[in-house]
């Protein structure tokens, strides 16, 4: 608890990283390669805060999670943004800022219960889970990733 402001300003820095290579990183690998990579490091971020005491360890974990995050984002926006009918596009598009956004209070609430119940290294371990499971759903999204222009084929 002592450190929490530490590990929050840790995820920060990766994140800030993350958005500020976004551009170089996406044109060498592409976007499908990036959500591997992102969702990959956010279990690999989750399972290293989750299963060190030693504090710098714990922020170099928290900064890999920021920078996964960072790379998700942009990534599941604008494929959603072109997979979306054009009749359809602005509410899809407000639906998922709603979902990804308007509950982010509510999913706190939710991940604080949770590590309430079962700890916080428990609570880490399902978020490394979840995030291996997402590396599932971006295998469906490859094509769409690779060439947004074959979203609509």
């Amino acid at each position: 608890a002592a450190r929490a402001g530490l590990l929050i300003a840790s995820y920060s820095v990766g994140s800030l990283v993350g958005l500020n290579v976004f551009g170089p990183v996406h044109n060498r690998i592409g976007g499908f390669r990036m959500l591997l990579c992102a969702f990959g490091m956010t279990a690999l971020g989750a399972v290293i805060v989750g299963l060190t005491s030693v504090v710098s360890l714990a922020a170099l974990g928290a900064a890999v999670i920021g920078l996964g995050f960072s790379f998700t984002i942009p990534v599941l926006n604008s494929t959603l943004l072109v997979m979306s009918p054009d009749a359809y596009r602005g509410r899809v598009m407000s639906m998922f800022a709603m979902a990804h956004l308007g509950f982010r209070p509510v999913w706190s609430l939710g991940a604080g219960a949770v590590t309430s119940m079962i700890g916080p290294r428990w609570a880490l371990g399902i978020l490394a889970l979840i995030s291996c499971a997402a590396l599932g759903g971006a295998l469906r999204l490859r094509t769409v990733t690779e060439d947004p222009s074959a979203a609509g084929s």
